[in-house]
């Protein structure tokens, strides 16, 4: 074609050429095509101050604010992605938040990420674009000013309605002076599709990921590269922490690169509760939230702060408590990194506690991290596999209702007002039929980076909804099939498979089913937690006072024993004395020793003054023991402990009590009934109350006759519940409201 432009609809896309510059959507498609990924848009970016991110939402929240710019902040991107402006609106809130954010913009010489390509400083070079299933309307634009002659680009065509928007863009590019080669390629989608295609129905999501994981590992052992194998479903939030469990227990690698919201982290939630119980003014449901947590801070040294401050104030204190917050991988990692970004957007200007507490916790609505970064076999999205090209392909969710996704609405910028505004402005807001015919041509563009096998599968039912399989099997001619029987990839599979009715495992499990079977159909006596037989010590000390006040969770505490997060004011404090327990000066040792720990400010402050009090180590005291296990007999019944803290004074030998959140030990007559036998010698008991003012100490009776019993029921008064860590553990579920109470 000499030095013209050309846009080629093919069903095929050509090589790269060396001598032009080769742009492409994703850089899964650069690495197939083995160019350095760089796209219409980043080619857009260049020279443009762009704002994107928690920038754009919080000069958004300032017109509008933070719940306001949630909800208005898709459908103005929108608006700005077809160039529309302000006066192209009625009067209403739309257009006012429209004008106020691009006035903070242009104040400051910036744009927005989705106006780049009508703002773009193009310079004509020659190019060729390859990749794109489609081309929006400012993508069209921008191409048309960029394109020198000599350019090439191409975009899928078919003898289909389906192609009408390609159709379209040809259209537009002829008017700008391209010439257009038309190569219409079948109309039959097994025609377009190379690899060898196949399906499966699976009862459930995870039977799904499981078969879908078999298949992955098989061709991982037959010595297929990672980079050659890729997953990807439209409903991620679906088969997300599904693909990451099922990865584990087979010892897969994953690489998922899909963004979850910041306030789903583990780090973010704890910072989200820390804001909202700071917007409620400390009080009601989110301060006993916040305190529930096992990352909770010390909430006093927050209450402290003043109503009104400089932001830049607000956000160090922030940052020197999420500083200290544990970062178990590289998602959390990532999160803290996210979370110390957005804090550093809050300059000097003086902002009100409360109103800065609810602009961050919007904010962690908004940004996200990836999901679970790594190296292995990755999970994508459909949108970032355009252009790509893999080996084997597997497609989870392939049902009606899920891929394609269907057409939705929007709220604030419905398609009846899309269509008013292309009709009176011309500006190119994309209609119910042209989002249809999207998002059919990126399910096609998702099957066309599958080269040698594709399969496609669907799970009978999601929650309670049931599914079809989508139609675009039909028309791949498939026929969704249960899966053929595949050898385990786990030896927990192993497991299930060589289960026999002789296996001691298989008949506890059908003894336990059978039990909770009839449990649950009022079969068994109400009392609700008949174990068999007594439990077999030694029982912890802590344990004993709930055969009082709820048994069940005696049982819970004394026999199944669940891991529980340990207090971390008291795990400082056994850590700081272990260490400094030789010392002449111990006191002293661990006062000096006390800034080098990994805690929060309000954490070493309170550690602080309960070793500087007189109910620590007083002058002429020796520190004997610390953290130090124990175990004794009360009145027939075995039990076993720590000993806190240990310290011989001049008068007695003394007992030291870690008291932590769920406050004194009720069982006070028994430990002391039994600290004669463990320390060999009277003592006295003091407890060391970690939070708040100390209590009074409350000693409760326990009658040991009620250890040797068989049935272990709730606290029907549910007296007990407010302060219980074993609630997800707990009988007391909504079934028990057809028994009857005894």
């Amino acid at each position: 074609m000499g030095l013209a432009r050309t846009l080629y609809l093919t069903h095929r896309p050509p090589a790269p050429r060396g001598e032009l510059r080769v742009l492409v959507p994703t850089p899964q498609a650069a690495y197939r095509y083995g160019v350095p990924f760089q796209s219409l848009e980043k080619v857009a970016m260049a020279g443009l101050r762009v704002a994107q991110g928690p920038e754009r939402f919080l000069r958004l929240a300032r017109v509008a604010g933070p719940e306001q710019a949630a909800r208005l902040l898709p459908a103005l991107r929108l608006l700005l992605r077809a160039g529309a402006e302000p006066e192209h609106l009625e009067a209403g809130p739309l257009r006012k938040a429209l004008e106020g954010y691009l006035e903070s913009l242009r104040q400051e010489g910036l744009c927005d990420s989705a106006e780049v390509f009508h703002r773009a400083r193009s310079r004509p070079r020659p190019i060729q674009v390859l990749g794109y299933p489609y081309l929006g309307a400012g993508e069209l634009s921008f191409l048309a000013r960029l394109a020198a002659p000599g350019s090439e680009v191409w975009l899928p065509f078919g003898d289909d309605p389906l192609f009408r928007l390609n159709e379209e863009a040809a259209a537009f590019l002829e008017a700008q002076g391209f010439q257009v080669v038309r190569e219409p390629g079948p109309w039959d989608w097994r025609k377009w599709v190379q690899a060898q295609p196949s399906a499966s129905v699976h009862p459930d999501p995870e039977a799904e990921v499981r078969h879908t994981l078999k298949q992955v590992r098989a061709r991982l052992e037959a010595g297929v590269p990672p980079r050659r194998i890729a997953i990807s479903a439209r409903e991620e939030q679906v088969y997300l922490p599904l693909l990451l469990a099922v990865a584990r227990e087979y010892g897969l690698s994953l690489s998922l690169f899909q963004r979850l919201s910041l306030e789903r982290t583990l780090v973010g939630r704890a910072f989200d509760l820390l804001l909202a119980a700071w917007a409620s003014g400390w009080q009601g449901a989110p301060l006993r939230l916040l305190k529930r947590h096992p990352l909770a801070p010390e909430v006093e040294a927050f209450q402290a702060l003043p109503a009104e401050a400089p932001g830049l104030a607000y956000a160090q204190t922030l940052w020197d408590w999420v500083e200290t917050l544990p970062t178990p991988n590289p998602r959390e990692r990532a999160a803290k990194e996210a979370i110390r970004k957005l804090l550093g957007l809050y300059q000097r200007e003086v902002r009100e506690g409360p109103a800065l507490a609810e602009e961050l916790r919007s904010l962690l609505r908004q940004e996200a991290v990836p999901y679970w970064p790594g190296k292995g076999v990755e999970f994508h999205s459909p949108l970032a596999l355009f252009g790509a090209a893999v080996d084997h392909l597997f497609v989870l969710g392939a049902a009606e209702g899920l891929w394609p996704q269907p057409v939705a609405d929007d709220p604030v910028l419905p398609f009846h007002l899309r269509r008013r505004l292309r009709e009176a402005h011309g500006l190119p807001l994309e209609g119910p039929v042209e989002a249809a015919q999207r998002e059919r041509l990126s399910a096609l563009a998702l099957l066309l980076t599958a080269q040698k096998t594709l399969h496609l599968s669907l799970p009978l039912r999601l929650g309670r909804e049931p599914l079809a399989p989508s139609p675009l099997l039909e028309e791949l001619g498939l026929e969704a099939q249960p899966p053929a029987h595949l050898p385990p990839a786990s030896p927990i599979e192993a497991r299930w498979a060589q289960l026999s009715l002789q296996d001691p495992v298989a008949q506890k499990a059908r003894k336990a089913l059978w039990v909770e079977f009839h449990r649950l159909y009022d079969r068994i006596p109400s009392h609700e937690g008949e174990v068999g037989a007594i439990p077999r010590g030694p029982i912890p000390l802590e344990a004993l006072p709930d055969l009082r006040r709820c048994p069940f969770r005696f049982w819970l505490r004394g026999v199944l024993r669940p891991h529980r997060a340990p207090d971390p004011r008291a795990e400082a404090l056994r850590r700081l004395l272990r260490e400094v327990h030789l010392h002449p000066n111990p006191k002293e040792a661990a006062l000096e020793r006390l800034p080098q720990l990994p805690l929060a400010r309000g954490h070493r402050e309170a550690l602080r003054a309960r070793l500087e009090s007189e109910a620590i180590l007083p002058q002429e005291s020796q520190l004997l023991l610390v953290d130090a296990p124990f175990t004794a007999t009360w009145k027939g019944i075995p039990l076993e402990g720590r000993l806190d803290h240990v310290e011989r004074r001049s008068e007695a030998l003394w007992v030291l009590v870690y008291v932590g959140r769920e406050g004194p030990d009720p069982a006070l007559n028994v430990f002391r009934n039994i600290l004669p036998e463990v320390v060999g010698e009277q003592a006295q008991v003091e407890f060391v109350h970690l939070y708040g003012e100390p209590r009074e100490d409350q000693a409760s009776e326990v009658n040991p006759g009620s250890f040797f019993q068989t049935a272990f029921p709730p606290d029907w008064s549910q007296k007990a519940c407010w302060s219980c860590g074993f609630k997800a553990l707990c009988r007391h579920g909504a079934h028990f409201a057809r028994k009857e109470k005894v």
